[in-house]
């Protein structure tokens, strides 16, 4: 069936629906109102979830009428927080009845927090900055070593705390000396950071501190190590977006930020302008007397600026303009005179080009780096003699290198075949180091020489033992003839007779893919005998841009597909069955998985959403909103826009009468990035109109965001809640609650 009937399909039934919804909801909500009586919009008891007001309210499309009963939501308020919190409330309830969750639990802990991880963070002068976790330990250090190789802490995030929660380190950047580090601290995973300033030799905190900086936005420093540029939020507003407005400023160290010039910011009238919902950065690459203006924002293409260091003056920085959104650049970096850029255009597996910076043509670029039809460039790395290369082939990394005059890249031999997480260089340096894992070996550091790599003598260890565990990469034939990657791991020889219990995982979003890494805790899932199965859907970037784009926006339903092929493919090749077969995502996957099983529920025993866009009709009431709309490609105001909109809404396309699977949805109440209200309107929707007493939770972590910056209880917990929820409703017997239980 093709697209567009798919999403005519999707507009008849919503259309045909949307008053019969109205007063479903209505008449359940009322009917468990009456049974559970208080004078608050949301009542509990202790066998029964919360239950939320429905308030009339129709969204008018185009002549497609949509009930959106609570809608009420999206302005937050205490009515809301006390509802989530009382979902929360719940749910913990339920989960901590299961004989087998503490023992699992138990056994997640000993796994994740037994695990211990040291990466190197970036180098910079005589310093290695490294971010370290040791057993036991719930947030990541930061350690430097210097000539002597001798390593001390420089911030520890578990001797501080805040108002808002436990502190974790975000992001941090040393100057180009390494004297100086800033370091980017966030509260209650919010994300939304403090720069703080360290000097490296003694770790003594300089005064600085710069508010409202998004965690991921690291700071750039200037030559002279006294000055940098940071991207800032705007001032909170009420009920307003708080990722609209960024603008970039250069501080001085030892000056007010009130005196703090001002770069970039949203306005036509710039010589760079930008628009509210782009997020700018400016910087500095070391050993170049040139600055970078980029700005992107939700998508993996930039716009692109130029300008003389020498030149710098403010707002009013001559910036010369190298590339617009449409001509595809998704890198920059600076190797002598040249820019060189990463480009998919004419090239959906990438290729390299290069321009002189004095004379920044797009349009006269030359090849420097041609695309290769077999492998898909994902991330590169300068050093002082060489631009290195990390490739997708085959579901593992190729390495190659482009030495600095060379003419073409050099294949580099990996010591083992894995994946490579992120190389780690300094473009005034020689050495670099080199990351590698797989989806069975731990992560391994590896420092660069002339003859090779030899182990760095850090990595990650843990005490998960893999060993009688096998990754299985497969391709499945979705129904349009396209072969999908799926990845399997499970125990070696297991018995494919439909028995298992199966989580199939996916993302399809902005071009992401899923790659090797190692989970220890996951052990805790396989070692009973279950399977955990990674679907690599059109809309990540597995095979190139090509793939992305045919996962995205209008072709979103494509993705979907592809993920019901993923399930059938388990389901007939005797991995699992369908009551046994779990749906997991979070965030843009959110999208995905709930579609999935509002679309084909049948597939599917039971589903985990985490922190996911479920209510995508109305994304742009969120936080992170405006941000979406080039994933999206699609706003509700052009009937093409709604109906691609409504075709990935699950909020929308939850149907009266109809079986879903048993459903646990998890938020994090500090989250910036998917507002909390979409999952809450999820749940409470599907609470009162599913109609075969499946269970549907709301899982509420009140010191945590999307996820980035929680700590290794809060993370050992959702897996073990995730993992529980999944073997009590495929009717583990170690899983059941003592107590007569009929929502299972």
């Amino acid at each position: 069936m093709r697209i567009n009937t798919i999403r005519g399909a999707l507009l008849l039934t919503v259309l045909l629906s949307a008053t019969v919804e109205s007063q479903t909801e209505r008449r359940a909500a009322a009917k468990v109102t009456a049974q559970n009586p208080a004078p608050v919009a949301s009542q509990t008891s202790a066998d029964a979830p919360p239950v939320a007001r429905v308030a009339e309210v129709t969204g008018d499309y185009f002549g497609t009428r949509l009930a959106d009963p609570y809608r009420w939501m999206e302005s937050g308020g205490d009515e809301l927080a006390h509802w989530i919190a009382d979902q929360g409330s719940y749910t913990r309830r339920r989960l901590a009845a299961l004989p087998g969750r503490e023992h699992l639990a138990a056994r997640v802990r000993e796994l994740l927090l037994g695990t211990s991880r040291v990466t190197v963070r970036t180098m910079a002068g005589p310093y290695r900055f490294y971010s370290k976790i040791a057993p036991g330990e719930q947030i990541p250090k930061l350690t430097v070593a210097g000539p002597d190789d001798k390593e001390r802490v420089l911030f520890d995030p578990a001797h501080h705390s805040g108002k808002g929660g436990h502190v974790s380190l975000n992001n941090c950047q040393p100057s180009f000396d390494g004297e100086l580090i800033a370091c980017n601290l966030a509260e209650g995973g919010s994300e939304i950071s403090t720069i703080h300033i360290y000097e490296t030799a003694t770790g003594k905190e300089l005064a600085d501190r710069i508010e409202r900086v998004w965690g991921e936005f690291e700071i750039h420093w200037l030559p002279d190590g006294k000055r940098f540029f940071y991207t800032q939020m705007a001032p909170e507003k009420p009920g307003a977006d708080r990722l609209q407005g960024m603008r970039v400023l250069l501080h001085t160290l030892g000056r007010p930020t009130s005196e703090d010039t001002l770069v970039l910011e949203p306005g036509s009238d710039q010589p760079f302008p930008i628009s509210p919902s782009e997020f700018p950065t400016v910087a500095v690459q070391p050993g170049t007397d040139w600055l970078i203006a980029t700005v992107s924002g939700a998508r993996p293409e930039m716009r692109l600026a130029v300008a003389k260091l020498s030149e710098l003056r403010g707002d009013k920085t001559p910036w010369r303009k190298v590339a617009e959104y449409s001509d595809g650049i998704e890198g920059e970096a600076i190797s002598g005179d040249d820019l060189v850029l990463l480009t998919r255009t004419q090239a959906p597996n990438r290729r390299f080009l290069r321009l002189p910076l004095e004379k920044p043509d797009l349009a006269q670029a030359q090849v420097l780096v041609p695309e290769d039809p077999d492998a898909s460039v994902q991330s590169f790395a300068v050093s002082r003699d060489a631009i290195y290369i990390v490739d997708l082939l085959g579901g593992r990394a190729r390495l190659r290198e482009l030495a600095r005059g060379a003419r073409q890249p050099t294949v580099k031999q990996l010591p083992y075949e894995g994946w490579v997480p992120g190389l780690v260089t300094d473009p005034l340096q020689s050495d670099w180091y080199l990351p590698l894992t797989t989806w069975t070996r731990p992560m391994r550091i590896f420092r660069a020489s002339a003859t090779g790599f030899e182990d760095a003598g850090i990595g990650e260890t843990s005490p998960a033992d893999y060993s009688n565990i096998a990754a299985e990469e497969v391709e499945v034939t979705a129904d349009d003839g396209e072969k999908v990657p799926l990845t399997i791991l499970a125990k070696k020889g297991l018995a494919r007779n439909g028995s298992h219990l199966a989580i199939l995982s996916a993302y399809g979003g902005y071009g992401a893919s899923l790659l090797p890494g190692f989970d220890g805790s996951l052990l805790a899932w396989l070692e009973r005998g279950n399977v955990m199965a990674y679907a690599h859907v059109r809309g990540g970037g597995e095979k190139g841009h090509r793939w992305y784009v045919a996962g995205k926006g209008k072709n979103k339903p494509r993705s979907i597909k592809d993920f019901h092929a993923c399930a059938e493919h388990l389901i007939k090749d005797g991995w699992t069955s369908a009551g046994r077969l779990t749906a997991l995502g979070g965030s843009m996957g959110g999208v995905l998985i709930g579609r999935a099983i509002t679309e084909r529920p049948e597939l599917f025993g039971t589903a985990v959403v985490h922190v996911g866009m479920l209510n995508a009709l109305r994304y742009l009431q969120g936080n992170n909103g405006a941000n979406q709309t080039a994933e999206m490609e699609a706003t509700p105001s052009t009937l093409d826009g709604f109906k691609t909109l409504l075709a990935m809404d699950a909020y929308q396309n939850i149907k009266p009468g109809v079986s879903y699977p048993a459903i646990m949805v998890a938020v994090g109440a500090n989250d910036q990035r998917v507002s909390p209200w979409a999952s809450a309107k999820f749940v409470a929707r599907l609470q009162v109109l599913s109609p075969n007493g499946k269970l549907v939770l709301l899982r509420v972590e009140s010191d945590a965001g999307h996820g980035v910056g929680s700590t290794r209880d809060q993370n050992a917990a959702l897996r073990a809640d995730t993992m529980s929820f999944m073997l009590w409703q495929a009717g583990d017997p170690e899983f059941q609650p003592k107590e007569k239980d009929t929502r299972r």
